[in-house]
């Protein structure tokens, strides 16, 4: 009786995992990976009970320890989602190509980033708690508290502030609030901070010294751009607002350093990043590339007046690295971000 049982159960969680394969990609599954296809969808159906737990009544009864409890479930479901995509574009040759099979895949990303901006929301309206940092041990309290102190510091829009309002364009002198932008960015945020380079990269500009004066403005693209140019030509874009100050003058000559603007589209999704030639390169990705030019910008090293900017964040340059070396600093590239989301490299920059 208890094997029928059982049995029976089993079959129910098939039939309600049947409709959700469905709905989570439009582009039927490639054999080669369905195994993949078959993981998220059941991580997105945990993360979908586990979100919705959130989100009742009860939630507001829960102590903090136990909300961040439940919270780290939620983050540590997606990532592991996420990061089983990420671990086929990286070990298969033919992951650039488009074709069906790898349409599939980001479609799965896209169905991931969904999630996770329900995560952050319930993150920000939930006093004390802070994302999953995958790489810190639970009883690491000073790894934690930093990250704690990281993620209010973005929150709060210390270092970091981010408007959801466009720049003016042409006619639009005013334009409206782009809604759920605040939300993408803190999802951004938070996958970075997942990491050890990436919260590295955030903590830094978002550091006490900027607590006055945002070292990073993060303002959306206006639709009208949007539109005539596209999301994935556009993809980001790091301007610092005081070039000679950003530029170091030699390898040994870095300047004042520099607060930046990154400009990066609305409803941005994971599949929409990756250029031709390149495999995946989700929005949170885009994103941390351009916070290394704002690393770059604020420390006053940024190369482009005798070296290829570009190039030293991406994979790096020796000009750059001694710069960093005279600042007493590590550098951050946007390969080891990859490399700790075990993702494809980029291997240069195009």
């Amino acid at each position: 009786m208890l094997a029928l049982q059982r049995m029976a159960g089993n079959d129910a969680v098939a039939r309600t995992l049947m409709p959700v394969q469905r709905m989570v990609t439009a582009t039927e599954p490639a054999e080669e990976v369905k195994h993949i296809h078959d993981f998220v969808t059941e991580m997105l159906g945990a993360a979908d009970k586990l979100i919705g737990e959130a989100k009742s009544f009860a939630w507001r009864f829960k102590s903090v320890p136990a909300r961040q409890a439940h919270l780290d479930k939620i983050g540590q479901t997606l990532d592991g989602a996420e990061h089983m995509v990420y671990r086929q574009f990286r070990d298969d040759p033919g992951g650039k190509e488009d074709n069906a099979k790898n349409t599939g895949l980001k479609e799965l990303l896209d169905a991931v980033q969904k999630r996770h901006f329900s995560y952050v929301e319930i993150l920000r309206s939930s006093n004390g708690t802070r994302p999953v940092g995958m790489d810190v041990d639970a009883d690491d309290t000073e790894a934690q508290a930093e990250l704690s102190e990281t993620w209010s510091r973005v929150v709060g829009g210390q270092g970091i502030a981010t408007s959801d309002k466009p720049r003016p364009v042409g006619d639009d002198p005013d334009p409206a609030a782009l809604p759920g932008y605040g939300t993408q960015m803190l999802s951004a945020h938070a996958r970075l901070l997942s990491r050890q380079r990436g919260r590295a990269l955030v903590s830094d500009l978002t550091s006490t010294s900027n607590a006055h004066s945002p070292m990073v403005s993060v303002v959306p693209y206006h639709p009208e751009v949007v539109d005539a140019i596209g999301k994935t030509d556009l993809a980001a874009q790091a301007d610092s607002n005081s070039m000679p100050d950003a530029r170091a003058a030699s390898v040994d000559r870095p300047s004042a350093g520099s607060s930046t603007t990154v400009s990066a589209p609305h409803d941005f999704k994971d599949s929409e990043g990756a250029k031709p030639g390149e495999a995946v390169s989700p929005f949170f990705l885009l994103y941390g590339h351009e916070l290394i030019h704002a690393q770059h910008n604020k420390h006053g090293i940024n190369v482009a007046a005798f070296d290829d900017e570009e190039t030293a964040t991406v994979s790096g340059t020796e000009s750059s690295k001694l710069l960093h070396a005279g600042k007493g600093m590590r550098v951050t590239t946007e390969d080891q971000l990859r490399d700790e989301h075990y993702m494809p490299r980029r291997g240069g920059y195009t």
